[in-house]
């Protein structure tokens, strides 16, 4: 498979700086991590759990923003390149119906002639400012695929450093497949644009497996870089087997072992193991998404009430 880069998605409330510390201790094969989104308030601050996202400084992290306005965004530019950071992501796939309803995340997806509008302003910020580059994450649509077109003559206006395309409509969420001819439609238009051949163009979507990339890259050869989420939840070794690195032969004391580092972050910061609890059993149903729902050991952890009972049934499920 003709893979260059492998990015790990951000995922809201699940991939903090936290778990990306803990990760890299344990796993490796990422060329670039980015931050849940921070939301950027019109008073211009970033609330305290934010600043955690990106400071200090993470020379392997693109802090991810979420904003529809061209004066907050350029304050969070500015914030964020004092820090150090000579690129910033913007969220433009993020289907939660509170942040779409405000016309952010994929709701800027509904309105192209507003959505040019705002970069057309994004950029002449950038380029009289001398901000820091922007790349973007995308969806192909809000409800129709009819929507894609409009949606890549936009993008294919604008010289991102990157887009990032989710291929499915936020009306999607996670549950239908991606559409790999919206992805195809957009990657052709940017191609064909002014400014093809410096953006870089990434996939998104349901890559799971190893089989799923190489059958991604056949469809797609000229497309080099992908973007992995639940992907690398559900198997946190993907990365390495993509760049053939080595992995152990025995992966559940790693796992384990990752889970235990996990458990001590959270309960170092939040305020009780109740908080703690949740936050581990939102992570584990990531990773053990497609496995057997009604297995003794999967039950077993949703039911769990305290570290006892939960890695108990940890134990017994990578052991």
């Amino acid at each position: 498979m003709n893979i260059d880069s492998i990015t790990f998605a951000p995922l809201e409330g699940v991939t903090t700086y936290y778990f990306r510390q803990v990760y890299k201790e344990f796993f490796g094969g990422i060329d670039m991590f980015y931050t849940p989104f921070l939301g950027v308030a019109h008073s211009h601050n970033f609330m305290k759990r934010d600043k955690k996202e990106y400071l200090p400084f993470q020379e392997d992290t693109i802090p991810q923003i979420l904003t529809n306005k061209v004066e907050d965004f350029v304050w969070a530019a500015k914030t964020l390149q004092d820090v150090g950071y000579s690129e910033i992501n913007l969220n433009m796939g993020c289907p939660s119906g509170t942040v779409v309803s405000k016309g952010r995340g994929s709701g800027m997806l509904g309105d192209t002639v507003a959505l040019s509008k705002f970069f057309d302003g994004v950029f002449e910020s950038i380029e009289r400012l001398s901000l820091p580059a922007l790349s973007v994450k995308t969806r192909v649509g809000l409800e129709e695929y009819d929507e894609t077109p409009m949606i890549a003559k936009v993008l294919a206006g604008f010289p991102f450093s990157e887009i990032i395309v989710h291929a499915r409509l936020r009306a999607d969420f996670y549950k239908k497949a991606p559409n790999p001819e919206s992805f195809g439609l957009i990657r052709d238009a940017i191609l064909a644009g002014p400014y093809g051949e410096s953006v870089k163009i990434a996939y998104n979507g349901d890559l799971f497996s190893c089989e799923d990339v190489e059958r991604f890259s056949e469809a797609f050869p000229e497309v080099r870089r992908i973007m992995l989420g639940r992907g690398l939840l559900r198997n946190p070794f993907l990365a390495m087997e993509l760049k053939g690195l080595p992995v152990p032969e025995d992966r559940g004391p790693v796992l384990i072992s990752f889970l235990e580092r996990i458990f001590e972050e959270y309960s170092a910061i939040l305020s009780g193991e109740k908080d703690v609890m949740f936050k581990m059993k939102d992570l584990l149903i990531y990773m053990t998404e497609g496995m057997e729902k009604d297995s003794k050991p999967v039950k077993a952890m949703k039911k769990a009430r305290n570290r006892s009972e939960l890695f108990s049934a940890i134990y017994e499920l990578y052991r």
